[in-house]
């Protein structure tokens, strides 16, 4: 046999023995978890909130409903229906609920803070989708002296 045939076939092999171990040890991790693995999706207490969702929750709370909705152009019940959504922003609404929270939120620190790291996200998402940030070709450089 040719070393790419001996290379294939050990691959089919663990391939085969990682699904085998996988299936073995779904009933343990549906009992660990509470969930079958990757069958179905996370609660709604589960699913992790985004930057956006606490940015804009906090300042409902702090500011109130009809501050944050009309810094934002919405109708209360419109901002009730965003709060409690699932989906996620878009980036272009990411951006006016932080620049909306910055103009609204004086006298907040907190949620200053919280709006300004949002606006750097979608900067930094934006900038990467658009190809204008690199990635590193290597490792960071260091500061020790060359030996």
């Amino acid at each position: 046999m040719e070393d790419h045939d001996v290379e294939a076939t050990i691959i089919a092999e663990l391939i085969l023995a990682r699904d085998a171990a996988t299936a073995a040890a779904a009933p343990f991790v549906q009992d660990v978890v509470g969930r079958q693995p990757e069958s179905s999706p996370p609660q709604p207490r589960e699913r992790r909130k985004t930057s956006s969702a606490l940015l804009l929750h906090r300042a409902i709370t702090t500011l109130g409903a009809s501050v944050v909705a009309q810094s934002l152009n919405l109708k209360p019940e419109e901002l009730e229906r965003l709060d409690a959504s699932e989906r996620s922003m878009t980036l272009e609404q990411q951006r006016t609920l932080a620049l909306a929270i910055l103009v609204v939120s004086e006298g907040h620190p907190e949620l200053r803070r919280r709006a300004t790291g949002l606006l750097g996200q979608v900067s930094a998402a934006a900038e990467f989708a658009a190809g204008a940030s690199r990635r590193h070709a290597g490792p960071p450089p260091t500061n020790r002296w060359p030996v």
